[in-house]
């Protein structure tokens, strides 16, 4: 009969052990988190962002932390309490906040997101909490939980799943998105006879965990967003090539094709100690190749580097960088007279590479590689140019067509519009400019100047205003006699209106005196009645 395996127990990523006196709680980018006997000390690598903060352990027996940008949590299993402290909040009257556990439910992980907290607990729950301490959802998990760890918005947790194979654990994971509301799960596959030690995120993002046996793993994101278990080194074969113990691992450097470890040095002993303060250490790992001695195996180690771990932004910095390291591959294949490889490693080249491996192999005298290469490859990458091109002309959008007429009953409508609308662009077209005038406006409506002519005479008041002014010495006997007669019947016009007028005064005053006599007529007939009415009374 196979005994059942014992399941691990749940640990946070570089904590050290439980049983030591003084231990490390934490230990990650920003700072570390040390547990002392009756107090907890959390210390910040850059001094100028935060000093040291101290807390008393005495009665609450904190043994799990966490420690981000803008909060520290710290956590009970044994009295079941939880403590937030906001040390970068600007409310300065209240940073601290407490939450105790329910109905036996204790503490096992605590896990700090930029805007969420994370609580695991022995009855297979995640709480998720705001920094304040709103209290979000509760997830539930398929088996016990093993370790949990988080990077800006994600969280990644790994926990017991089913009875494994004899002498091994079966472990799943969960990768949770909650700003997106993203949910993955998955197995994780593991060495025989082996247990997790590590697990976290990169610089990067990316999911690792290490194992006990030494054998570091990735979870790479394919195109049908899922997630390729992976296997990148081994850490303590390079730690034995180095005559050392172990590495404490501390995390992970992925950036711009580099993949570089931050570890702790151990030599003799299993956890690193607290006094004096451990130093860091940045190792740079081949991939787990077979004969990575070889100068084959190297090259293609860092050409696995920049396809796996390239996050730059800059497109020709790792197009270059990718055709250095093929070219490199290349000249190695030539040297060892491995045309066929050679030609391989063409076929993952660019247009731009595949000139300058035409160019070495002819100088190389492979005279045949570099003719088969351009006989073959060369078109091939045309004809893929001019695919890409038909594709990006199909999926663009088709461009706007003008409306084709429709053959029916309206046809002959359809025809008169278009005849007219040519008809009326033809009319725009021979229509002359408009000529805007530059002089002063001249108003159509003004009354015109009528001048007489010198041999013609009037008689009408109207000829008279409107008659040019003239120099009276020089005309002939016969326009005096004309302006003459004018000027006498213009006077008597005058002294007619002007008698005229004095009559109108004058019946308007003998108009006015009447009224006022009756006034007072009336005036006194109501007196005199009055008097009377009094005198009868």
């Amino acid at each position: 009969e196979t005994k059942p395996v014992e399941l691990q127990e749940s640990f946070q990523s570089t904590s050290t052990s439980k049983y030591l006196e003084s231990r490390f709680l934490l230990w990650n980018n920003i700072g570390a988190i040390t547990c002392y006997s009756e107090q907890i000390q959390i210390s910040f690598h850059d001094v100028s962002y935060h000093h040291s903060i101290t807390i008393d352990n005495k009665t609450d027996k904190y043994s799990i932390g966490d420690l981000s940008l803008s909060a520290i949590i710290l956590a009970s299993s044994q009295t079941g309490k939880c403590l937030c402290i906001l040390y970068q909040s600007w409310d300065s009257n209240m940073r601290e906040w407490t939450i105790n556990t329910e109905n036996n439910d204790k503490i096992e992980l605590v896990s700090l997101c930029e805007d969420f907290i994370a609580i695991g607990t022995s009855q297979r729950l995640i709480r998720l909490m705001s920094l304040s301490g709103i209290q979000q959802r509760i997830i539930r998990l398929q088996g016990p939980i093993v370790s949990m760890s988080s990077y800006q918005n994600q969280l990644w947790i790994i926990h017991h799943s089913t009875q494994g194979l004899p002498k091994e654990q079966a472990m799943s994971y969960v990768l949770l998105n909650i700003e997106n509301d993203h949910y993955q799960t998955g197995s994780l596959p593991l060495i025989p006879k082996t247990k997790l030690i590590w697990m976290g995120f990169s610089d990067s993002g990316k999911c690792f965990y290490l194992e006990k046996s030494g054998h570091l793993s990735m979870l790479r994101h394919t195109k049908g967003n899922e997630l390729e278990p992976l296997l990148i080194s081994n850490l303590k074969q390079e730690a034995e090539k180095n005559n050392l113990g172990s590495y404490w691992l501390l995390g992970i450097n992925d950036f711009n094709g580099k993949f570089q470890l931050r570890v702790i040095e151990l030599r003799g002993q299993s956890f690193p100690d607290l006094v004096p303060w451990p130093l860091v250490s940045i190792i740079s790992l081949p991939l787990a190749l077979y004969q990575i001695d070889t100068e084959k195996s190297q090259l293609e180690s860092d050409y696995l580097k920049i396809k796996l771990f390239n996050n730059s932004t800059d497109d020709e910095e790792f197009s270059n960088n990718e055709r250095q390291c093929l070219i490199k591959m290349f000249a190695s294949s030539c040297k060892s007279n491995r045309e066929y490889r050679a030609f391989e490693i063409c076929q993952l080249m660019d247009s731009i590479a595949l000139q300058l491996a035409v160019r070495y192999a002819t100088k190389s005298g492979k005279i045949s590689l570099a003719q088969k290469i351009t006989d073959e490859l060369i078109e091939q990458k045309k004809d893929q140019e001019q695919e890409e091109k038909l594709i990006q002309r199909a999926s663009s959008p088709p461009p706007a067509r003008p409306p084709t007429s429709i053959p029916s009953s309206k046809s002959s409508s359809s025809s008169s519009i278009s005849i007219v609308s040519s008809a009326f662009e033809e009319i725009k077209q021979t229509r002359p400019k408009v000529i805007t005038p530059t002089g002063p406006f001249s108003n159509p409506f003004r009354k015109k100047v009528i001048t007489i002519p010198e041999n013609e005479t009037s008689t009408t008041d109207e000829l008279s205003k409107w008659k040019p002014s003239v120099n009276k010495s020089r005309l002939p006997a016969s326009n005096k006699t004309t302006t003459i007669t004018t000027a006498t019947i213009q006077s008597d016009i005058n002294v007619e209106t002007i008698t005229e007028n004095e009559d109108n005064s004058l019946n308007t005053k003998r108009k006015i005196d009447e009224s006022e006599n009756n006034d007072e007529e009336i005036g006194k007939n109501k007196r005199n009645k009055l008097q009377q009415f009094a005198c009868n009374r």
